[in-house]
């Protein structure tokens, strides 16, 4: 049976500073933060269990008085010119972010948690817990094993779908060397005639590369020289790029 799914979204592009919103800034979890606390699980023999949030966005509260026109399609009959107030965050608006994130502080500390110096995105408790082991952050699969001690970040099923999406075929050679030093790109090679660029119209590069990065940041860092080379020529590639 297919299924569908919709979310009310804000159009936070109307807002306006100082009135519709003040602070907007919020901590945002770095990869290094998370492979730091691997790497001390590893070390320690931890225990490393996880929870996720469902909608994280709308638990915030709001610090403004904000209105919303009635969503198309939702609109009360007979009521056409009123609108809505809102009483929680909502996707779009821009302070969601920091007010969800302000909302979680303030329920993390009153359960005895506390804010690391350093990465403020990390808390720390020295209470029992137990919500279950860790097996998926951000799109990165966590495999341990206890008995050599060992702890890793695989994105196996992340990239199985970016080959599916760029039509890689899976059987596809792999090499050693993934840009080798002999192989170089120049901006030279840019389209010089309009098959050349109405060809690449069709060619979905830089949604390859950012594909291709977010893999590198994660769990890929011998990724790096290559995805920084062909990332040079995102506003202009060519079959040679």
């Amino acid at each position: 049976m297919v299924r569908y799914k919709a979310r009310l979204v804000a159009k936070g592009y109307s807002q306006r500073e100082g009135i519709d919103y003040n602070e907007v800034f919020y901590s945002v979890v770095k990869y290094s933060s998370i492979r730091i606390l691997l790497a001390l699980v590893a070390q320690y023999e931890l225990d490393l269990d996880q929870l996720d949030v469902n909608t994280p966005f709308l638990y915030g509260d709001l610090d403004e008085e904000i209105y919303m026109s009635q969503p198309t399609g939702l609109k009360t009959v007979g009521k056409e010119n009123m609108v809505c107030k809102l009483k929680k965050s909502l996707y779009g608006l821009k302070q969601s972010p920091r007010q969800w994130y302000k909302r979680f502080d303030s329920f993390i500390s009153g359960k005895r948690y506390t804010r690391s110096y350093y990465k403020p995105c990390v808390y720390y408790n020295k209470l029992p817990t137990d919500l279950g082991e860790a097996k998926k952050v951000l799109g990165m699969e966590i495999e341990r094993d206890r008995r050599s001690g060992n702890v890793s970040l695989t994105q196996k099923e992340y990239l199985q779908k970016v080959l599916q999406r760029f039509n890689i075929d899976k059987d596809t050679k792999s090499v050693s060397t993934l840009l080798a030093p002999h192989f170089k790109l120049k901006p030279i090679m840019s389209p010089k005639i309009i098959e050349e660029r109405e060809y690449m119209t069709r060619v979905p590069y830089a949604s390859a590369v950012g594909s291709l990065m977010y893999a590198m940041v994660c769990t890929r860092p011998d990724l790096s020289q290559a995805v920084s080379m062909i990332s040079r020529y995102m506003h202009d590639p060519e079959k040679g790029h």
